[in-house]
């Protein structure tokens, strides 16, 4: 192992030389603070992989000493190559304008935390890593408002991972009370009443988080997000019946989900748009032929349902954060965009690109000015 760790730290220090040179070639002015915070980290790894050459590595009891510095600093690394350099030395105009949309957002829903880089190059659909404050999309998104809810569920996952105890409240000990209330008189079928009940508060303390960040998408821009949850069911074929509800997924249910922002749409005053929505969301699982059985019905139970809906609302509020309100102000507002998009593209479905190519192209010039 002593000859190969001093390789591996060889290879390290270049890696982290490599990154520096990358990074020098980044001229955009509104990248520098993260160019320089990025550029100090893989300093440091050079540095201290110089550092770790120098110890004597020959000697077999010094490499052994020295492996689990050579992890940490390898760890460090590669959040920089993964979630820094990727963002940072490809960043294009696409980019840009989705970093653009989602500043004015953030201003415009009193946001407490950090801004992002956003980039449009996402394989996985949209995702986010809070420490490093960066969110991709899929390509294309720059040019698109039917997503925008996405972009806030992304948004959850920040509120969540700052201010977790603030966002759920009381749920967590709603759900410890309704697993203590039921686990003595199971439904049929359940088998070990205790072992179900079990795996069931294990994988809320999961799905929570989840439906904490879709609740939060909710409260932000509204019918806006639930409709696209609608659009992306039926673009991934990911129908809540197409589950087992208890076989260790990370995402819950796509009813659940559905159910979940639909009560906290209910909890902002939009029953009417929540009536529509339910309904076209049923006309969407009865087309595809997928009823909830009796297993997800108690993996899902409406009483946690509505009570992790209710304390999300609560806790946004408790944070400042805007809700979604549909006379908030002018066209360039993010949250109404999106929702006046899904009007259109329902109301007018064959003007709707030439439609939301002109809304884009106002909001961004009103959000440069």
């Amino acid at each position: 192992m002593h000859r190969t760790l001093g390789a591996l730290a060889t290879d390290l220090k270049l890696r982290a030389q490599t990154g520096l040179e990358l990074l020098s070639e980044v001229s955009a002015q509104r990248l520098s603070p993260r160019r320089v915070a990025a550029s100090d980290e893989l300093r440091y790894v050079e540095c201290e992989a110089q550092a770790l050459l120098e110890r004597g590595l020959d000697d077999p009891d010094e490499a052994e000493a020295a492996t689990p510095d050579y992890v940490a600093l390898s760890e460090q690394l590669a959040q920089v190559e993964d979630f820094d350099l990727p963002f940072l030395v490809r960043h294009s105009e696409a980019d840009a304008a989705s970093t653009a949309l989602c500043d004015a957002l953030l201003t415009q829903i009193n946001w407490p935390y950090h801004s992002f880089l956003v980039g449009t190059f996402s394989c996985e659909y949209y995702w986010t890593l809070p420490p490093r404050a960066v969110i991709c999309s899929p390509a294309g998104e720059d040019r698109r408002l039917l997503g925008i809810g996405d972009l806030c569920h992304e948004l959850g996952h920040t509120v969540c991972d700052r201010d977790l105890d603030t966002i759920l409240g009381s749920f967590t000990r709603d759900l410890m009370g309704y697993v203590r209330s039921h686990i003595n008189s199971p439904p049929p079928a359940v088998g070990s009443p205790r072992d179900f009940y079990h795996e069931l508060l294990d994988s809320w303390r999961g799905w929570g988080i989840e439906l904490a960040c879709d609740v939060v998408a909710t409260y932000l821009v509204g019918p806006a997000f639930l409709w696209q949850h609608l659009r992306l069911t039926l673009m991934r074929e990911r129908l809540a019946s197409l589950f087992e509800p208890l076989s260790g997924e990370i995402h819950p249910a796509d009813d659940a989900r559905f159910r979940t922002a639909a009560a906290a749409l209910s909890l902002m005053g939009f029953e009417v748009e929540r009536s529509e929505l339910e309904e076209r969301w049923r006309g969407a699982l009865d087309a595809l032929g997928h009823t909830p059985d009796q297993l997800y019905t108690t993996t899902y139970p409406d009483e946690l349902v509505e009570k992790l809906a209710e304390s999300v609302v609560e806790g946004s509020r408790a944070l400042g954060l805007r809700p979604y309100d549909p006379n908030a102000g002018p066209s360039d507002d993010v949250a109404v965009l999106a929702n006046r998009a899904w009007e259109a593209l329902h109301d007018r479905p064959s003007e709707y690109a030439r439609w939301e190519r002109e809304a884009l192209a106002g909001a961004h010039s009103a959000w440069s000015q």
